[in-house]
This record gives C-alpha cells, structure tokens and sequence, in this order.
C-alpha cells in the first residue's frame, strides 16, 4: 500500500485511534490512556533547531503530537510518525523528533519562569534526569508505524544512543523511548489488542488487501481507500 501522510495525519488526529495505537505501543493493549485524556500541540511555534531541508524533513517526520495528562497534570508528550521507508535518514529523524520535544519543553519552561534552579553540567553533559526532577520534563514518547517490509534494526531505549564517556559513563537519559508497530510482524493476537478499529486497518495493510474488511467504522474505511 501507498503512503499518504495527509490521509495518517487526519485519521490519527482522532483521539480514539491515537490513544489505541499509544496503548498497543506502551501498554500491551491495555486501556490505561483515555482520549479524553489527549490533547493537540501545536507545533507551529516550535523551535526545531536545524535549517532547511532538515527542517522540513523533521516537520514531516512529526505527524501528529499529543499531551497525555490525567486529573489535570501532564504526564507524558506522545509523538506519532507514520512511515513507510526504513534508512538511516529515518532513524535519525525519528531520534531527532523526539529530542524536539524534549529542547521545546524546556524553552516553554525558560520562557515561563518556572525553573529558576541551575542544572549541573558534568563533563559536556547536562543530566537530563536532574532536569526531569528540577523542572517537570514530561516523557516523551515517540511511536513509530511501519508499513514496510524492509527490516529495519531499531533502537527503542534512547540511552543505548548516547556514547560513554571518559570514565566510561554514559550520560543520564530520562525514561523515553520510541515504540515501533510493525504490521508485517504482527499477529491475530496483536491485532486483537486493538479497541478500535485500528486493528482491522493494520491487519489489512499487512495482506496489503484493498479490499475494505467488514463492519470497518466510517473513518477506518477512508483510511485505507486512500492507502489503496
């Protein structure tokens, strides 16, 4: 099947699906993130530390963000990107995503005021962990779909990117990672994880069928037609 960014972008806008992928991705399945418990970030303002064309590439890389909060407290910024091609361009957009989140997050809070403590930096290193304590860093999570059927070697705890130092260290990273989805790899018992009709889509772009399945809810349905 094609990749339509525009058709990815629109279909995981909805918080129903979004938090379904979330909860496959992170959760096993289980509902624990509500979509009333996601809300959009705009992104338009953001700063992505890079020039064109890496500029461009890394806004594409970004389909659609979220904030995860519950009883009124963020708890975690939930990254969506929907891909089709594996290469080291990918991975390294995809890593660079989610930095973005973390570089954004502490301009919002310069900007507010809100840490006023200085952070401690240690051999060229701040320790992010120190930061997450001192100044409410959220998590952020990026989750990968992938449709394509070239392997791709991914690395989804992002302390494993960072190199030791001297003294053999490896500089402190916060709990983050990116989750991959891989419908070629998945199972009748994945796709049954599933609450929506998520599943369904994930399973037919694994036959790479265009044949719509039955009982496909209205936007799963256009969905896949534009996939086709």
């Amino acid at each position: 099947m094609e990749i339509d960014k525009s058709a990815a972008k629109a279909y995981f806008s909805n918080n129903k699906y979004f938090a379904d992928a979330c909860n496959y991705a992170v959760n096993n399945g289980e509902e624990i993130i509500k979509p009333e418990e996601l809300k959009d970030i705009d992104t338009a303002d953001w700063e992505f530390c890079c020039e064109e064309p890496v500029r461009e590439m890394l806004k594409n890389t970004i389909d659609v963000m979220k904030l995860y909060e519950t009883e009124g407290k963020g708890k975690a910024v939930f990254i969506l990107s929907y891909q089709g091609i594996v290469g080291d361009e990918t991975s390294i957009l995809v890593f660079l995503a989610c930095v973005v989140g973390y570089i954004n997050q502490l301009i919002e809070i310069a900007r507010s005021g809100k840490c006023n403590e200085p952070l401690e930096v240690r051999d060229g290193f701040m320790e992010i962990s120190e930061a997450f304590e001192i100044c409410g860093l959220l998590p952020v999570i990026v989750i990968v779909i992938y449709t394509g059927d070239e392997y791709w070697d991914v690395v989804e705890d992002l302390q494993e990117l960072f190199a030791m130092n001297d003294e053999g260290e490896v500089p402190s990273f916060p709990k983050s990672r990116m989750s991959f989805i891989f419908p070629s790899d998945m199972n009748q018992e994945d796709f049954a994880k599933f609450h929506t009709d998520l599943g369904k889509v994930l399973e037919a772009i694994k036959r790479k069928s265009s044949d719509l399945p039955e009982a496909l809810d209205e936007a799963s349905a256009a969905f896949l037609s534009a996939l086709a």
